[in-house]
This record gives structure tokens, sequence and C-alpha cells, in this order.
């Protein structure tokens, strides 16, 4: 009997049940839907933020391509230069030799000669030049992308 004297009666009950209810609304549904939000905002962006990634990371293999294909190209070109810069070599070495033998001094003709192989000498240098740097940088981006591929591996 007691007991029942010390219980408040049940429409306070009712209120002090509605209002625990209110703040437990106010203080942790509200707030646990405002984290929800920002963490679905944080997702998203972080979704963006890959794709982003992803389309550089596409981006840059393209240009890596690229780069190697320009490369053969390039060696391919110093090649045929080289060998072409070989046979007029080996060609003037016998005409000089046949005209040595019969003149004592160089014609005009021989001395322009001797200006157009020491141009191409110079444009296979120059050739070769850029295909080493061609090749550096290949191998520069090459490395680059195999670091920005290891943290990735599973």
């Amino acid at each position: 009997a007691a007991d029942k004297e010390s219980s408040p009666p049940p429409e306070e009950c009712l209120q002090l049940l509605s209002r625990a209810t209110q703040v437990f609304r106010e203080e942790y549904i509200l707030k646990q839907d405002l984290a929800r939000e920002e963490i679905q905002r944080r997702v998203k962006l972080l979704r963006e933020q890959k794709k982003k990634q992803v389309e550089d990371l596409d981006c840059c293999r393209e240009e890596r391509k690229s780069l190697r294909e320009m490369a053969e190209r390039l060696a391919d070109k110093y090649e045929e230069a080289k060998e072409k810069q070989e046979d007029i070599v080996n060609r003037m070495k016998k005409v000089l030799r046949s005209f040595h033998s019969q003149l004592p001094v160089l014609s005009d003709s021989e001395k322009d000669m001797k200006k157009e192989l020491q141009t191409i000498q110079e444009q296979l240098r120059h050739l070769g030049n850029a295909i080493k740097q061609v090749k550096m940088k290949k191998d520069y981006q090459q490395s680059k992308m195999e670091k920005g591929n290891s943290p990735q591996k599973p």
C-alpha cells in the first residue's frame, strides 16, 4: 500500500514518458540523422574523387602508350638514318679513294658531300639525344605508374 502512494499518478507517468521520448528524439535520433547525412555526403565526395583518379590514371596510361609508340618510331627512324649514313659514308670513302688517287685536292662536289655528311652526322646525334630523352621520360612515367599502383594491390 505504501508503494502505491509513492508512485506518481498515470498522467504524470505519461508526461514523463512523452518528455523522455521527445528528449530521445532531439538528442539522439536527430544527431544520428545528421551524422548519417554527413557520412553520405562524404561517401559521395570520395566516390567522385575516386572516379576522377581513375580517369586520370586512364589518361596517364594512354599517354604512356603514346610515348612508347613515339619512342619506337623514333628508334626506327634513328636506325634508318644510321644505316643511310653508313651507306653514304662507305660510298663517300669509295668515291674519295677513287678521286684521291686522281686529284691532290678535294673538288667542290667533294667538299659539298663532306659538308652534307657532317650535317647528317649532326642530325643523327640530335636524333640520338631525342631518343634518350623519350626513353628517360618513358622510364620515369613507368616508375611513377608502378609506384601509384603498388599501394592498391590486394
